[in-house]
């Protein structure tokens, strides 16, 4: 191609570390990179950088990813919004939830995506005091834009399942409809299921199967042993 644009290198590097071919990619991203200090601009930089880490995360690439944290951080880029995510979430399915908590302390604005990110990333690791005391600083956000939504109870519940809080677990459940006005879906239901099964309290899980307002389907009905 005698013109390559962000959609070309975009393209080529995310196709080479999903077929796992990282050295094929790690040259392909070298030579971005290079392009870019040599001068070549794209309108929107952080699209290129979002799409590769999210092949990053699914081939399990670490080097890679940090590679592109590094340049991030020699370019002075404010690594920030969909960009910061996209490394928080790198970094927790590659299993370095140090750094993946070291991005989410050093982002200047953290978007209520940003938390949820991080939540999640420490539930799904077993980190669960570290995720519910990280809820808990962000219900004391004066920002009203920091409000948890449904994504967020979704990693406090299954903290509380991965943890065995069923008492925390139901308290969380009650606040997401009476202080937060969210309607629980499916998943919501699966979790405190899943934590009341978990402990053995299986009346009570097929009792909140009974009387959840939502057609349930298999994959909540397997939660239960």
């Amino acid at each position: 191609m005698p013109k390559k644009n962000v959609s070309s290198w975009n393209g080529l590097i995310t196709r080479y570390v999903r077929m796992g071919d990282i050295d094929a990619a790690k040259k392909t991203c070298a030579r971005d990179l290079q392009a870019r200090c040599y001068g070549v601009r794209w309108s929107r930089p952080e699209l290129t950088v979002v799409s590769i880490l999210g092949a990053c995360s699914e081939a399990g690439e670490l080097g890679i990813g940090s590679d592109i944290h590094d340049y991030l951080k020699y370019k002075e880029f404010r690594i920030e919004g969909f960009v910061g995510n996209a490394l928080i979430d790198m970094y927790a399915k590659c299993g370095n939830l140090r750094m993946a908590r070291r991005v989410f302390d050093e982002m200047g604005m953290k978007h209520v995506t940003s938390w949820n990110s991080m939540i999640m990333s420490l539930a799904f690791h077993k980190h669960c005091k570290e995720a519910l005391e990280l809820f808990s600083f962000m219900e004391k956000e004066p920002n009203q834009a920091m409000k948890p939504n449904n994504v967020t109870f979704l990693g406090v519940l299954t903290a509380c399942s991965h943890k065995g809080l069923v008492k925390e677990g139901q308290e969380f459940f009650d606040r997401i409809i009476r202080l937060y006005g969210i309607e629980p879906d499916i998943k919501h239901y699966g979790c405190m299921v899943d934590l009341l099964s978990r402990c053995g309290q299986l009346r009570d899980a097929f009792q909140t199967i009974k009387e959840m307002p939502i057609r349930v389907n298999f994959s909540l009905c397997g939660r239960l042993p």
